[in-house]
């Protein structure tokens, strides 16, 4: 399971993407593959940080739970992401619980020991991966500013587009968890996250049924969202899931939906 695609992949992670081919087999070597079920708890809040985590398939939620046992969701973490990036600093503790939803996931678990030492054995890759995230916070602020201009139905295409990408354009397609977390995830509120269904049903003719979505037109919801490759045709499937361009319209959709 260790291959060229698991290399491809921490290329994108901003934790990763600075250092080189060699420095990422390093992790790639230390890294053990973990696959979870549905609704399982990977860890819970306040339980000490002792493994870093990078999403290879399925959905994970990151959430809080006040003393009124009231639950807020911090973040919904997909394919290419990463989380508990707190352990990589001795003596921490979870900030968050994670759980998976929607179905299975599979994660490369890195223990965050071995991030330590290998940083404590050579300060330049400390230097790269501080570039590195320093880097992707200011493409970030600015793929932020991207995503926030578009429509809020333009916001659930682009969601609607990245499922479809994970699952070679399939035009048929199931929400991977509750309608509630997609809103979460979009930073809108339940009428809002209505609206945007409406919309896209009126403007593309998408049909939803549940959680089975049909999508008659993948060009015409990509045109609609205003997304497009920075390599247009020449870029294939499995470049634009491992985009790492911050000019691309993939790679803004893929970081943040």
């Amino acid at each position: 399971m260790k291959n060229t695609h698991h290399i491809n992949l921490l290329k994108t992670v901003p934790f990763f993407a600075g250092l080189e081919e060699e420095e990422l087999m390093f992790f790639i070597h230390q890294a053990s593959l973990q696959e979870y079920k549905k609704n399982q708890h990977i860890f819970n809040y306040g339980e000490q940080a002792e493994q870093f985590y990078i999403m290879l398939e399925g959905w994970v939620k990151l959430y809080r739970v006040n003393k009124d046992g009231e639950e807020t969701v911090i973040s919904l973490a997909t394919k290419g992401d990463t989380f508990s990036e707190v352990a990589t600093f001795e003596g921490s503790d979870y900030p968050y619980s994670a759980q998976i939803v929607g179905g299975k996931a599979q994660c490369l678990v890195i223990q965050a020991y071995v991030i330590r030492e290998k940083v404590r054995h050579n300060p330049n890759l400390a230097l790269k991966m501080l570039a590195s995230l320093s880097h992707h916070s200011n493409q970030l602020s600015l793929s932020f500013e991207h995503i926030t201009k578009l429509t809020t139905a333009q916001r659930f295409g682009c969601f609607l587009l990245k499922l479809s990408m994970d699952q070679h354009y399939q035009t048929v397609l199931r929400l991977p968890y509750s309608k509630y977390l997609v809103a979460s995830r979009l930073g809108m509120q339940p009428e809002s996250f209505s609206r945007a269904m409406n919309r896209l049903s009126n403007d593309l003719h998408i049909e939803f049924k549940g959680k089975e979505i049909h999508i008659p037109d993948i060009d015409r919801l990509q045109e609609y969202c205003e997304v497009s490759c920075f390599n247009n045709e020449s870029c294939s499937l499995e470049n634009r899931l491992t985009c790492n361009n911050p000019q691309c319209d993939v790679y803004r959709i893929l970081k943040l939906m």
